[in-house]
């Protein structure tokens, strides 16, 4: 359920990894093992929403209380199909954000795009990816509703939704669900006045079949899940758990993103579920390192990657 090949011998906690590569919003704490040879860090998942931005660290110097976040001496080209399009420009971060690197292009679906890092005395390191198609869902279905009344005088909805893909996007293999923050209900307060409901309380969601072949991510909440694990490729069935709503009679919806993640973006994030599942401290789940981290930057490590995103309304009736 989701809740809103070289000897490594250096370990450190990577809070300021994590803030680094600016991926997740929350900062969990996640045991890696770098190598004590200078390499860069590269972080990038792009989507043709926003213009290319890229995260870089490096593996030296490393120890406890952080390492060198390269500066504007640093210099990061973005190409397009093999054409060099766009030196990116540096910003420095402000507040608890980290320094990063933007291009001035947002990318396009399909297109290959290849990137290339600087940095001192460091290796050049590179990389490349594509962002696949936008997958489109052509029905959703609600296959049941179990509304529950809480102690509290609320009421709870467990809500089993099928998602149907367009035959059109038969080809895409890697989803990514995530929810998104935008709810909309509202329920009749008597018989003439429609209240609006501002909503504050949690939603969960899981995979239906939980014997299907997925993992439930924590850095960048949701389900990741291979289509070619689905019985019936065509469709995703999906269980929600809203909790505490004001009434039995709710109407309105919430939204779900689905991203069509790359081969690279799933690897990526699959690696580092997979540590954050196998890791048993019950004070800190990450704190055992498990599983080495995908990287598909060459002469260095990280991850650049694309997908496309496309949302769905859940109803609740």
């Amino acid at each position: 359920m989701i809740f809103n090949r070289s000897t490594y011998n250096v370990t450190f906690k990577v809070l300021t990894f994590l803030l680094i590569i600016g991926l997740w919003s929350c900062k969990h704490v996640i045991d890696l093992e770098l190598p004590e040879d200078k390499k860069l860090v590269l972080i990038s998942n792009f989507t043709p929403e926003e213009n290319i931005k890229i995260h870089l660290g490096t593996t030296s110097n490393v120890n406890q209380d952080g390492i060198i976040l390269p500066d504007k001496e640093a210099i990061v080209t973005l190409f397009k199909n093999g054409s060099k399009i766009d030196i990116l420009e540096y910003v420095v971060g402000d507040g608890d954000k980290s320094p990063y690197f933007i291009s001035k292009f947002k990318p396009t679906l399909v297109d290959e795009y290849s990137v290339t890092a600087s940095y001192k005395d460091y290796p050049e390191v590179r990389s490349s990816d594509i962002i696949p198609s936008y997958i489109e869902i052509s029905n959703t279905t609600l296959l049941n509703k179990d509304i529950f009344e809480n102690y509290s005088n609320n009421y709870s909805y467990d809500l089993n939704v099928e998602l149907e893909i367009s035959k059109e996007y038969k080809n895409m293999d890697f989803f990514h669900i995530r929810l998104l923050n935008d709810y909309d209900f509202y329920y009749l307060q008597n018989s003439d006045t429609i209240k609006h409901f501002v909503f504050p309380q949690e939603i969960s969601f899981e995979l239906a079949d939980q014997s299907l072949d997925h993992i439930s991510l924590l850095h960048e909440p949701g389900i990741l899940i291979d289509r070619n694990s689905l019985p019936d490729p065509s469709k995703i069935e999906l269980n929600f758990f809203v909790s505490n709503l004001p009434g039995a009679t709710m109407k309105g919806n919430f939204p779900i993103q689905i991203r069509s993640g790359s081969s690279n973006y799933y690897k990526f994030h699959k690696s580092v579920g997979e540590q954050e599942v196998t890791s048993a401290d019950a004070n800190n789940i990450f704190s055992i390192p498990s599983t080495l981290i995908f990287n598909n930057i060459e002469n260095g490590i990280g991850n650049f990657s694309g997908y496309s995103s496309h949302v769905v309304d859940i109803k609740l009736k």
